[in-house]
Formats: structure tokens, C-alpha cells, sequence
């Protein structure tokens, strides 16, 4: 049902993103005006040290929410440069055997 209500997870784009961490793997799913990164952590331990980057989306530049729509309430912000790219160093760890799974809001939408 949760896959249902968020068309992203089933359809549109698949991008890899980098975590720096062998154990966490990410990607960014885009379908329409819905955008989720979904985190997941493989390891028997808390990840605290890592980041969330890709190089290029059609996400368009400016300030979007990261909002968690499955797992633990989470909530910050990051910049979306020009090519569709960020990089963010979370101040929050991802628990292990976790699965995040977070939105993307343009900062402009309340």
C-alpha cells in the first residue's frame, strides 16, 4: 500500500547516489512532481558518517525540505545547484538494518 501511495518508488527515474559508505546505498526516485531519496542501511550498526550526493537530476536549482516519509522523523534542507546536483552531510545517523525513505519539497511549497 505505502508503494501505492508514492508513485516515484514504482515509476520514472533511478538514480544512484553516492553515500561514501560501503553499507548505506541510496537512490533518488523521480516521478512527475513527486522526487524521494530512499536510504538504506545494510550494516548491524548505526551510520553516522556519510553523505548523500548526486551529480546531476532534473531536479530544478534552488532550496528544497527533506522530509521523511517512512522511518524515523527526520527533517533538514539542501541546495539544488544548476545541473540538478547536491551534496548533503547529514547531522543525523541512519540505524541499522534501516530504511529511510525521504521527500524532496521545493523549500517555495508549504
Amino acid at each position: 500500500k505505502f508503494r501505492q501511495s508514492h508513485p516515484a518508488l514504482r515509476l520514472g527515474e533511478f538514480i544512484t547516489v553516492t553515500t561514501i559508505q560501503s553499507r548505506l546505498f541510496a537512490n533518488l526516485r523521480t516521478y512527475q512532481d513527486e522526487t524521494l531519496v530512499v536510504v538504506i542501511n545494510t550494516s548491524s550498526e548505526s551510520i553516522s558518517e556519510y553523505r548523500i550526493a548526486v551529480n546531476e537530476t532534473s531536479l530544478l536549482p534552488g532550496e528544497y525540505r527533506f522530509e521523511t516519509v517512512f522511518g524515523p522523523d527526520i527533517k533538514t534542507t539542501i541546495v539544488v545547484d544548476e545541473v540538478g546536483g547536491f551534496n548533503l552531510e547529514p547531522d543525523f545517523s541512519i540505524p541499522a538494518y534501516e530504511t529511510i525513505i525521504f521527500e524532496l519539497i521545493p523549500s517555495s511549497e508549504k
